[in-house]
């Protein structure tokens, strides 16, 4: 819930990458599809909260969630939910504006959600206080990186490193978003785009979101098992319901 990339693609269609960079101790291998309400979601299963960093509806709905929001804060537990739950909220309210009107957030760590529907992009902040929605260009390219991992000098840097990979790829593909996320960037253990600090905090997977014209996929990389698999979000799909 670290690293995430937006790139439009035309006719509504997009690619996102997000890279987990968290505790060896929440690590997964399983994925799973459940309804909230209308939608049917596809997301990676975190261990301990059961809830999730990334997910994506059958009805051209995306969430992903970083820690942080526009600065380093203090980590002061405990807190009154998980954050990866409350991205499951966000399911669950149907889209962003029910979301900012009614979630409760009182008691939760500072957070970032980008969420997508269908062809509008959001930026939701929590800064542990108050609630800062925008809306961003569709037909741009964004960046974003956990506010709690990386200063401000790193943010500038890392971002850079996706402008100039931007101009060497007209048109990338899912893959190839997948693999800047694992391979861009100078080999860097700390502030890299994959990271290993002393084994307390790695890059455990990275996941890819990648709509097409008339269906999604769920790419999802572990990096720990050197595993990737590949899921359809706009049909039920029982492979996914355990371990991957």
């Amino acid at each position: 819930m670290c690293t995430v990339t937006f790139i439009p693609k035309g006719n509504n269609q997009f690619l996102l990458a997000t890279s987990r960079d968290e505790s060896p101790g929440r690590w997964t291998d399983k994925l799973t599809q459940q309804r909230y309400g209308e939608s049917l979601v596809v997301f990676p299963v975190d261990p301990v909260s059961g809830g999730s960093w990334i997910a994506a509806s059958n009805q051209q709905q995306v969430g992903c969630i970083l820690n942080g929001a526009f600065d380093h804060h203090s980590h002061n537990p405990p807190y009154a939910r998980s954050r990866g739950l409350i991205l499951l909220d966000y399911f669950q309210l149907g889209n962003i504006v029910n979301f900012n009107d009614r979630v409760n957030l009182n008691g939760i760590e500072p957070f970032t959600l980008v969420a997508i529907e269908k062809n509008q992009l959001f930026d939701f902040r929590w800064d542990g206080h108050k609630k800062y929605l925008k809306n961003l260009s569709f037909k741009s390219a964004h960046f974003w990186n956990s506010a709690t991992l990386y200063d401000q000098e790193a943010t500038i840097r890392r971002k850079t490193w996706f402008t100039h990979w931007l101009k060497t790829q007209p048109d990338p593909e899912i893959q190839d978003l997948i693999n800047f996320h694992q391979y861009g960037g100078p080999m860097d253990t700390h502030n890299g785009l994959v990271i290993n600090r002393n084994n307390r905090v790695q890059t455990l997977s990275i996941t890819g979101i990648e709509k097409q014209e008339a269906v999604t996929f769920l790419h999802y990389h572990d990096l720990i098992k050197d595993n990737a698999k590949k899921f359809p979000v706009d049909i039920p799909c029982n492979e996914i319901m355990g371990s991957i």
